[in-house]
């Protein structure tokens, strides 16, 4: 009698415990299904710049360009790009990000060939459309919108960046974009410094 007792509390909790594995199971399914879809939806927005990446463009070096223009004495001037390449359809930026670093100077100016510059910055992130001439702090991020061709071997567009301290140039770097009649990439950067 003892035995059969016992047998029948042991079933008994077996079958609960089964039970509670199957609630769990069915759980652990609809949490691990959500982090499949999660991630195909990750690795969906994520594959142009993985394959970009794998498969660098001529003239693009990853995914954040960077060129030093000038080192002399103490001055130091950089201008990063951290898109190796953009397109007027992305949605994440309102242009094409180019951010000056520069220890002597009191400002940057910007000036493109065609299109215009735009603002966009915390604390409220409202695009504000600039010229196609505009002026930075050192370490401020601009951002191109260059005018969309129709014809993908147009002319390359050209985005000057000069540095001025008390008023005088410094430091100035040229760089010319190519456009493939879907993405602007960096085709060429040249430097030059005044001393």
């Amino acid at each position: 009698m003892i035995g059969n007792d016992f047998e029948d509390a042991a079933g008994q909790m077996g079958s609960d415990n089964n039970r509670g594995i199957g609630k769990m199971s069915k759980q652990k399914k609809l949490i691990i299904g959500i982090l499949a879809v999660v991630l195909i939806c990750a690795l969906g927005l994520l594959a142009p710049s993985l394959f970009s990446f794998m498969n660098p463009q001529p003239n693009s070096t990853g995914a954040n360009e960077a060129a030093e223009i000038f080192e002399s004495a103490n001055v130091f001037l950089s201008i990063e790009i951290p898109a190796s390449r953009y397109s007027p359809l992305m949605s994440n930026v309102p242009g094409m990000p180019f951010r000056a670093i520069c220890t002597e100077a009191d400002e940057i100016r910007f000036a493109t060939d065609a299109g215009e510059f735009l603002s966009w910055a915390a604390p409220d992130y409202k695009v504000q459309h600039q010229t196609a001439e505009y002026t930075i702090a050192p370490g401020d991020t601009v951002y191109l919108l260059p005018e969309v061709s129709a014809n993908p071997s147009a002319a390359p567009r050209t985005v000057t960046a000069s540095a001025f301290a008390d008023g005088r140039e410094i430091g100035r770097a040229v760089i010319v974009l190519a456009y493939d009649g879907e993405y602007y990439t960096v085709q060429n950067i040249s430097v030059s410094y005044f001393g």
